[in-house]
């Protein structure tokens, strides 16, 4: 059973092992123009004549920059979707700082000292039963209050 609470910038669902966070960021159109680069790179290397010639500087700089797209391209499309999924038996302690009356901040804090932040509309009331939802998957979360 999955269950899902609404953050200000996106929504979080809760199953009975994992919690995922989805946030509305604009990642996919820096995938996008990633990929228009390194598209882009792959043409200028194919107009390079080896037969004249050679620039081993531009060459050497024309690697460096495609291995550093590459990998930013794989960073966006494997690391930042896995950063955004919580084992629930993983968490440890959660923080509530409830400094204004419109948002609630919280702090996912797991076992190995990772933090996630996450921020709750106080008028749509989400918090409370987010809370509860994850006490019930694991009894173990300490839940402090920051105020």
């Amino acid at each position: 059973m999955k269950e899902k609470f609404i953050l200000t910038n996106g929504y979080i669902k809760v199953d009975n092992k994992n919690l995922y966070i989805k946030k509305k960021e604009k990642h996919k159109q820096n995938v996008f123009l990633v990929l228009l680069i390194i598209a882009f790179l792959f043409k200028k290397l194919k107009d390079i004549n080896i037969s004249k010639q050679i620039d081993y500087i531009e060459i050497g700089i024309f690697v460096i920059v495609s291995l550093i797209l590459i990998s930013l391209l794989i960073y966006f499309i494997f690391f930042y979707h896995w950063k955004n999924k919580i084992d629930i038996s993983s968490i440890s302690k959660i923080e509530v700082n409830n400094e204004d009356d419109l948002e609630t901040e919280i702090y996912i804090i797991t076992n190995k000292n990772r933090q996630k932040n996450i921020i709750f509309r106080s008028l749509e009331n989400q918090l409370k039963p987010f809370l509860e939802s994850l006490k019930k998957r694991n009894s173990r979360i300490e839940i402090v209050n920051n105020k």
